[in-house]
């Protein structure tokens, strides 16, 4: 997402982060961080499989909403974790975040979230058909791919114009099964405010992350890897053919891989 964690058993608590739909719900399990809740009109009916959609064109909501988060584009601003069940919170309270706006295009938003001196999480949103994309793209320091990278969902449509949700995909249930129930969520709540944050259902765990739109930081260097937009990363079928993002939240670290930066990340 930018994050995510483990499979199945809490490896080294390591979590990936990924954003929203219509309204808020109080999660009961741990702290009880707030989760977006799936509007109706954004699944099919119980049972039945969503019908095809006809156009290749984004919904109005989804239109307004990219217009708003391409706004920021080159401006960095600072996080803090608004709300946690234990699980996350233990991982990311007190760490320094900036997302940094790092490059918009009219096919392509790619946010780099920086944790402490971790600068490796990158959120990658895209025109999907007729919909939007979210991955999180994990990077080392010398620009090559992490392992466990590529994960997050297209959004329903159409979702609101301030809020997107995206549910795991396919190749995000491959790389971490027990997360294939997890939606991740992009939500302006108000003019001076974006909040991100990933949802794991199946265990109770939620955290999200609040961004202060109304005061930008300096903007930092040059995330790790920056060189590979335009190039179609393994493991993702974008439509522009671009990178995807990562910068979700915390997702589960395979076992043996290592990362800098807070425990548990991405």
């Amino acid at each position: 997402m930018s994050l995510v964690e483990g499979m199945g058993h809490r490896p080294s608590r390591r979590v990936c982060w990924g954003l929203g739909l219509a309204t808020l719900l109080v999660v009961g399990a741990g702290c009880g961080a707030d989760v977006p809740e799936v509007d109706e009109g954004d699944r099919a009916p119980s049972g039945e499989a969503a019908p095809p959609e006809e156009t290749e064109s984004l919904a109005p909501e989804q239109e307004e909403f990219w217009a708003s988060l391409e706004g920021h584009c080159g401006n960095a601003y600072r996080g803090r974790v608004s709300d946690a069940t234990q699980y996350y919170a233990e991982m990311l309270e007190g760490a320094d975040q900036v997302a940094h706006f790092f490059d918009c295009g009219p096919e392509r938003i790619h946010v780099a979230l920086h944790v402490n001196d971790d600068r490796s999480r990158n959120w990658i949103l895209t025109r999907e058909g007729n919909t939007l994309r979210l991955k999180h793209d994990h990077r080392n320091p010398d620009g090559s791919e992490e392992e466990i990278s590529q994960y997050g969902g297209d959004a329903p449509r159409p979702g609101l114009s301030r809020r997107q949700i995206f549910p795991a995909d396919d190749h995000t249930a491959r790389i971490l099964p027990e997360r294939d129930d997890n939606f991740w969520f992009l939500d302006l709540v108000d003019a001076e405010t974006l909040h991100y944050g990933v949802h794991w259902p199946r265990e109770g765990h939620s955290i999200r992350l609040e961004f202060d739109l109304s005061d930008p930081v300096d903007v930092t260097p040059p995330p790790p890897g920056d060189s590979r937009r335009g190039k179609k990363p393994e493991g993702c079928k974008l439509a522009t053919g671009t990178g995807a993002g990562r910068g979700a939240l915390p997702l589960p670290a395979p076992a043996g891989v290592t990362r800098s930066g807070v425990p548990g990340r991405p």
